[in-house]
């Protein structure tokens, strides 16, 4: 296992998209065919290593290489229709950190300066990455944190999670996330590793599929995770 402390352990609220078709050179009008499904994503980060190496220009991923939460369902793309008018709920020990729309912080986001959006599209991922390499079925990819999605943004006000912490991502018509920070020592810096006993996803625990029947006839999976 590999152990990282850290006093801003930040969680990050995104969408995994799961590909079901490789390919190479693939435009983006064809690129829903290659996507299976979605589920939720969070990629946890370590904001002052993050800090750090961004200084010396290496970019982001030393505060990311350890440890993220998947899942633990996915909803193929025929069921969950378009990426816009989902509700977007993350919690931290049950308390909601932010509740809004995904049209809403991506599309419509006033911080976000004109002609700019938040995050590209997975048409638009599949076009630019098919380019260069290829891509292959089984692979998620992280669309990038939804504005709001993470405490790094709020800056002095900030909660970073502490030991014991339950984080939960959820998108509506799709997965929840959920996940419980753990150390041996809670009065101390937060110590997480992938497999290690200080950190583990929780994404396992007494999960069930949930058929809900909708006003439109329609089908809907969503995820209902026990404790």
């Amino acid at each position: 296992p590999r152990l990282v402390l850290s006093p801003k352990m930040d969680y990050e609220a995104e969408i995994g998209f799961v590909l079901g078709k490789g390919g190479r050179d693939i435009e983006a009008a064809k690129a829903p065919g290659h996507l299976f499904g979605v589920t939720i994503f969070n990629d946890f980060s370590a904001r002052d290593i993050q800090m750090i190496a961004g200084k010396i220009g290496m970019g982001p991923a030393p505060g990311k290489d350890w440890a993220n939460a998947l899942g633990p369902c996915i909803v193929t793309r025929d069921e969950f229709g378009d990426l816009r008018d989902q509700a977007i709920v993350v919690r931290v020990n049950n308390e909601e950190r932010l509740r809004d729309r995904y049209r809403n912080m991506v599309f419509e986001n006033p911080w976000v300066r004109e002609g700019a959006r938040a995050l590209w599209s997975f048409p638009e991922l599949v076009e630019f990455l098919s380019r260069f390499q290829p891509i292959r079925a089984g692979e998620v990819w992280g669309s990038g944190t939804i504005p709001g999605g993470c405490e790094f943004e709020r800056g002095d006000r900030a909660r970073y999670l502490k030991p014991g912490d339950r984080s939960r991502s959820r998108l509506k018509e799709s997965a929840s996330s959920r996940t419980r920070s753990r150390a041996h020592d809670p009065a101390g810096p937060l110590a997480c590793g992938a497999e290690s006993p200080l950190w583990h996803a929780n994404t396992h625990s007494s999960a069930r599929m949930i058929l809900c029947l909708r006003a439109s006839a329609s089908l809907r999976y969503l995820l209902q995770t026990a404790s």
